[in-house]
């Protein structure tokens, strides 16, 4: 468990450009380090202008530069998981050749990555050895990163010019043949904190070089998934969708890993499969039951981690009015209580509004009774209502007369709306009414 390599790559400009684009062969995700590293040789001698990038990798943390024949730049950011794969390097005057590089590293482990301090290092001198900074570490299990690069005087005759990289692994050898711009860059695992010595690698073109260092510093996570985690709500009505479920895990997820859902009595799944990876690590899915009931919900999975602890979702049933004195009314699925068509013209049961003014009033008996103290959302629907009065619903225990739950006074929208009440019952309720009342 420590730092690895996610993606890189690199793009060599041979002919004159403000601009170099290098593409990584893998998108960063969030939390991932991007370094990207840019070696270029002017049109004009110490021309090198002011470098920008397209994809907002913010201050340099390390640039160094020859008076006239090149200049390195080392730019790092943590990834927000936006950047995609392409990197564009620009600079308001035009160089002779660029070399771009990018490297994206990421902890396997859960762990956070962050920068140590950038260091430089120049030698003017022509030779086969080129040089790079020493690096000191401030924390265990860390990486060190070197870049190389520079030239400007001779051209390069081969695109790999780099070896005898030490303690180092190589990772990044580009350079333009028949052009001066070179790029190396290698990496170092450091296990307890120290300090990696300046040094050298060679190089199979004699010039002058600079050179590049910093330190990737690892803070230890919580380790790779063992397990999946499943969370969502516990009640329900029967034929009525639920809210979300969630299904993830309980730490980094390698590669994709496919959750199937189960449920134990009759009912339907939005999506039979989720896939969950590091790049998407939770995934959501609604349940609609057939029947009610406790059921029983879990997810099994194709990674070789635990099943989560399962879900009972306790179902209730739909209650719905077997008998109306309205003869325009009906029943409409969709929730607890529906009941459709309320209209001006609808039998009043003699029911009376507080005002004591006559409206209609729709009286029913349901063929399930509500339960006592469990939560139902009852939906009604008026038909040819004139707009401006308001309606509400009221349910009644067993005796037709106490009332066991009141809904809210709404002013009614006019033909075809629908209202709903969220009801919890004091006691069990067996009958109900829909009121209307002047606004």
């Amino acid at each position: 468990m420590a730092i690895q390599i996610r993606g890189s790559g690199s793009n060599g400009v041979a002919t004159s450009s403000t601009t170099n684009t290098v593409t990584a062969s893998a998108s960063p995700q969030s939390g991932d380090v991007i370094l990207l590293f840019y070696e270029q040789d002017p049109a004009s001698s110490g021309a090198y202008g002011t470098l920008s990038t397209t994809d907002t990798m913010g201050t340099a943390k390390a640039q160094c530069s020859h008076a006239d024949w090149s200049q390195l730049t080392m730019w790092g950011k943590i990834s927000d998981g936006t950047e995609g794969t392409g990197f564009t390097v620009t600079s308001t005057v035009s160089q002779a050749d660029t070399v771009a590089t990018v490297l994206i590293l990421y902890d396997d482990a859960s762990g956070t990555l962050s920068f140590g301090t950038g260091q430089t290092t120049v030698d003017a001198s022509s030779g086969g050895t080129w040089g790079y900074p020493a690096v000191t570490t401030t924390s265990a299990d860390s990486w060190v990163v070197i870049g190389v690069g520079g030239g400007g005087n001779v051209s390069h005759g081969t695109a790999a010019i780099f070896s005898g990289w030490g303690g180092f692994t190589e990772q990044i050898d580009l350079a333009i043949n028949g052009a001066w711009s070179a790029i190396g860059v290698g990496t170092q695992y450091v296990a307890t904190a120290s300090t990696v010595a300046a040094g050298t690698i060679t190089s199979a073109t004699t010039d002058v070089s600079l050179g590049v260092g910093i330190e990737i510093i690892r803070t230890a996570g919580g380790g790779g998934a063992t397990a999946t985690t499943f969370t969502g709500p516990s009640t329900g009505v029967d034929d009525v969708q639920s809210t979300d479920f969630t299904v993830g895990a309980n730490g980094t997820i390698t590669g994709t890993v496919t959750c199937t859902f189960t449920n134990s009595l009759s009912g339907t799944w939005s999506f039979a499969t989720r896939d969950i990876s590091s790049g998407t690590p939770t995934q959501t899915v609604k349940y609609t039951p057939s029947v009610p009931g406790t059921h029983v919900l879990g997810v099994t999975d194709n990674g070789g981690l635990t099943d989560a602890t399962s879900i009972n979702y306790v179902v209730a049933s739909v209650s719905r009015p077997s008998s109306v004195t309205a003869g325009s009314w009906t029943d409409e699925a969709g929730g607890a209580l529906v009941v459709a068509d309320i209209n001006d013209n609808s039998d009043s049961t003699g029911a009376k509004d507080p005002a004591g003014a006559s409206y209609p009033v729709l009286a029913f008996t349901m063929d399930t009774p509500m339960a006592a103290s469990v939560s139902q959302t009852c939906y009604f629907r008026g038909n040819n209502v004139a707009a401006g009065k308001q309606v509400r619903q009221v349910l009644f225990a067993n005796d037709g007369t106490t009332v066991v739950a009141t809904g809210a006074w709404k002013t009614m929208t006019g033909s075809l709306a629908t209202y709903s009440d969220s009801l919890t019952p004091t006691a069990t309720a067996y009958k109900g009414e829909i009121q209307t009342q002047a606004a």
